[in-house]
């Protein structure tokens, strides 16, 4: 069985008793916190297997997130550079990012583990739902 590597990007904001950990809007029936997609995931029946690793951009060491996202930017085959100076304006427009095997699959949006399976699947990427910023 073959083994993935995801790694979800949020803010420690979403993760605050505040927030309710999506984009899209904290009262619907199907919103789902980022550990519920990691959980999901290792109770799914997928052709694959998940290691999901939660990363809270505030807690990390600023100058080795750039290096991670443009890494992950220049992979996805995204033109944009992050630089110090636009890094906060940068994560305000992509959280929560979900990347697989140093791709982007998902960009502020929280996709159930179906549309994410389907996203890896299609090498594509999960579309921004309706009623998300």
């Amino acid at each position: 069985m073959e083994k993935k590597s995801i790694e979800i990007f949020v803010s420690g904001k979403e993760q605050s008793d505040a927030g309710c950990g999506c984009s899209c809007n904290c009262e619907s029936a199907d919103t789902m916190m980022p550990t519920d997609l990691s959980v999901n995931f290792g109770n799914g029946d997928y052709e694959m297997t998940f290691n999901v690793k939660m990363i809270e951009v505030e807690k990390e060491n600023r100058e080795d997130l750039i290096a991670r996202l443009n890494t992950i930017f220049e992979n996805s085959g995204e033109k944009l550079t992050v630089k110090d100076i636009n890094l906060d304006f940068t994560l305000s427009k992509l959280l929560p990012l979900i990347v697989e095997s140093g791709k982007i699959r998902a960009a502020k949006t929280f996709p159930d583990e179906n549309e994410l399976s389907e996203a890896i699947n299609s090498d594509g990427r999960v579309k921004v739902k309706s009623g998300c910023c």
